[in-house]
């Protein structure tokens, strides 16, 4: 988020021009990225009362502890989705991925 941050703040000293509003149009231009970059997507909508967000992460030429750093969040991910049931706490759902991510 701070990188994202800056880039909205400073743009010229993100290496790349980019239009970081919603109503952005894509181009034709290259995309710019360091080795080992991530590059994250996301949109979100509202409707009424409802909000929905939707994330994907891209790892740009990832080594192997980038690959096994992001497949570990992805389990604590599942495990926090296993863990929404009626009745549980949203602390159970929290504790559910933080334990995993722990006993790693």
């Amino acid at each position: 988020m701070d990188e994202t941050e800056k880039v909205i703040l400073e743009p010229t000293k993100s290496g790349g021009i980019f239009d970081l509003r919603p109503s952005a149009v894509g181009n034709d231009d290259l995309l710019y990225y360091d080795p080992a970059s991530v590059i994250i997507c996301a949109i979100g909508s509202r409707y009424n009362s409802y909000c929905s967000n939707v994330v994907r992460s891209f790892l740009i030429d990832a080594g192997s502890f980038q690959n096994k750093v992001y497949e570990v969040l992805l389990k604590a991910h599942e495990a926090a989705i296993g863990a929404l049931k009626p009745g549980n706490p949203v602390s159970a759902v929290y504790e559910a991925g933080r334990s995993l991510v722990k006993s790693v």
